[in-house]
């Protein structure tokens, strides 16, 4: 599936926090983003339905949390509950996030208990997206 022209966002949905992304409007580059902070799932939902009519984004790509196995796990669950929500503002890719995170930790060649990742996830999410539109030699 390909997302419509225009800004394209990636979410990297948790319980407390959700990682952003966000394309250039040419679907070339894509751009981390402060995570999404929140108390409540309903409060995170809310706040990334914002985000997504300010910044007039034409669709997203959402990692889809799934054991190594491809099994699905009580987070998957809770992640299709935002997509659903989600898919009445745009249309919604789903991506496998399996490892997304330990790739972004381990790009830096370092991690701590402190740093954010989920933002760097989700633009490894859309890069990989980004990098399936582009027609290889």
């Amino acid at each position: 599936m390909q997302l419509p022209a225009g800004k394209i966002c990636a979410l990297d949905i948790g319980t407390r926090r959700t990682g952003v992304a966000i394309s250039d409007p040419k679907q070339q580059v894509a751009f981390s983003r402060p995570e999404v902070e929140y108390e409540t799932e309903s409060e995170g939902l809310l706040k990334i339905k914002s985000f997504i009519l300010e910044e007039k984004i034409s669709g997203c790509v959402v990692g889809l949390p799934v054991k190594l196995d491809g099994s699905r796990t009580e987070q998957t669950e809770k992640v299709q509950v935002w997509i659903d929500e989600l898919e009445k503002l745009c249309p919604i890719l789903k991506a496998d996030e399996r490892l997304s995170t330990e790739f972004a930790k381990n790009l830096h060649g370092f991690a701590t208990k402190d740093t954010r990742w989920d933002s760097r996830a989700a633009q490894i999410l859309l890069e990989t997206y980004l990098s399936s539109l582009t027609p290889r030699p």
